[in-house]
């Protein structure tokens, strides 16, 4: 499953956790991999750590290119 990080943003300092943890629990409860998506800033990235998911995707990673046709 593919979750939006910022889904989950409920005030400018205040993250609602609790609720991507409840999916998370609920995904490894039937072994499914979660993704969090648009990760932008390191308070995004502290979540994803802190809820200890690997799969991540986002502008704090890198931002996206373009790729040149092989040849």
């Amino acid at each position: 499953m593919k979750f939006r990080i910022d889904a989950f943003k409920k005030s400018e300092n205040h993250w609602i956790d609790i609720t991507l943890a409840q999916w998370q629990r609920q995904a490894q409860a039937k072994n499914v991999k979660i993704v969090v998506g648009k990760i932008e800033t390191p308070i995004q990235v502290e979540l994803a750590n802190q809820l200890a998911i690997p799969l991540r995707q986002g502008y704090a990673y890198g931002q996206p290119v373009t790729l040149k046709p092989e040849k």
